[in-house]
């Protein structure tokens, strides 16, 4: 696919997704950051509704979540602590009732 570039003002918001990038090497790239927090349970919950249709198998999305991406989750959360780091925390274990845990004013660099 070709590159497509184009031109924003200085007052525009790109949101950047991702799960990792409250490392200490990111956080000089963000002025602002969202943690959307979750216990492990209903991201395993959320992973079977959501990838059997692509991995194929209720058992294989499982055992992939409890094996690799819940301790990596865990691991990420207890070194770098995501929460303490974000400028603004939602608790998304409800889908229906988000609820705002912290809100950080917005700085300009």
């Amino acid at each position: 696919m070709e590159e497509k570039w184009i031109e924003v003002t200085d007052r525009a918001i790109l949101v950047v997704p991702g799960a990792l990038l409250c490392r200490p090497e990111h956080t000089d790239e963000w002025e602002y950051v969202i943690w959307l927090d979750v216990d492990p349970e209903t991201m395993l919950a959320r992973a079977r509704a959501r990838d059997v249709a692509w991995v194929g198998s209720e058992e294989v999305v499982v055992e992939r979540y409890r094996q690799r991406v819940i301790p990596s989750h865990l691991l990420y959360e207890a070194l770098v602590r995501p929460v303490d780091r974000a400028d603004a925390v939602v608790d998304t274990r409800d889908l229906n009732a988000r609820c705002l845990v912290r809100l950080g004013a917005m700085t300009r660099v």
